[in-house]
């Protein structure tokens, strides 16, 4: 399965181009420790979240067993609870912020992606943020948003913990390990 399908069922991409080496692009300090979340988790179609702890508040997830694992962090905002997955790129090109709202019970995880179409209806509306589709022959996220500032794309994404319509359908995980 290509990286870029396995992208789109996790999340909306977001790239932030004011800090290309930002850790994350919501504030460090709002960071959450959920140990909840570590252990492999899988989908109804079979595709398998592996998330591992990493120090500062952090973790890691790889995809079906991918070579690669990508920084992972938990930020509430508001009533919610909000993944941010980051997808390094090249050094000389800004890092690519994947969003969800998680809800973790037991052994079960519902996440719902960011809307695409709600997404570029919210950046059309903005002066900071751009929405842009991408090559997904080129292994990118087909979609994404570029950001001037962080505060920008934060106010975003209390907006969008605020509006139903903002997140994809709920897709249920189940704890494998």
């Amino acid at each position: 399965m290509r990286l870029a399908k396995i992208v789109t069922t996790l999340a909306a991409a977001v790239m932030l181009t004011a800090c290309a080496s930002a850790p994350s692009g919501l504030a460090p300090e709002g960071r959450l420790d959920r140990e909840d979340i570590i252990g492999t988790w899988r989908n109804a179609e079979g595709t398998t979240a592996e998330v591992t702890s990493q120090s500062g508040h952090s973790y890691a997830i790889r995809i079906n067993e991918a070579k690669d694992y990508y920084p992972m962090s938990l930020h509430p905002l508001g009533a919610k609870l909000v993944a941010e997955i980051v997808f390094n790129r090249e050094k000389k090109t800004p890092p690519v912020f994947m969003y969800g709202l998680i809800q973790i019970d037991g052994n079960e995880l519902t996440y719902r992606a960011l809307s695409d179409d709600w997404l570029e209806k919210r950046a059309a509306k903005s002066d900071s943020v751009t929405f842009v589709r991408m090559d997904s022959e080129s292994g990118e996220p087909p979609h994404g948003v570029m950001a001037s500032d962080a505060a920008g794309l934060r106010a975003m994404l209390i907006d969008a913990v605020n509006d139903p319509d903002a997140w994809k359908d709920p897709e249920p995980w189940k704890r494998v390990k």
